[in-house]
């Protein structure tokens, strides 16, 4: 199944957080939580092997995107993505959607959560 990394808070409860995860938890995927870093080397070894990334308002480099091999999918839970290295997405095929779950370059609104699972089973 696949590995969702989170990067860092998102500024809920974990008790909020473990809620939302189990739905995903109980059809076999993992998550990992991370804490906020822009150490570059860091955010590549956390994110890697990752099939999706959550993440707010943190800096996601483009270098470090394109180290990821098999990600699909990228979460940002925050209004706009200016903080996301686009170019590297889009080159590499990752959806990116923000807070208001509009997928870039113009496509959907309509993405749910079992919508990204399935992006990256």
């Amino acid at each position: 199944m696949s590995k969702i990394v989170i990067m860092e808070s998102l500024g809920i409860s974990a008790q909020e957080l473990a809620a939302r995860k189990a739905p995903f938890e109980a059809q076999g995927h993992t998550f990992v939580d991370y804490e906020k870093t822009t150490d570059r080397a860091a955010l590549i070894e956390e994110a890697k092997d990752a099939d999706a990334m959550i993440l707010a308002n943190m800096p996601m480099p483009g270098e470090v995107i394109a180290a990821c091999d098999k990600l699909k999918f990228i979460d940002v839970a925050f209004t706009g993505v200016d903080h996301v290295g686009l170019d590297a997405a889009r080159e590499k095929g990752i959806v990116v959607v923000d807070a208001d779950r509009r997928k870039l370059d113009g496509m959907s609104r309509t993405h749910s959560h079992q919508g990204v699972i399935a992006l990256c089973a």
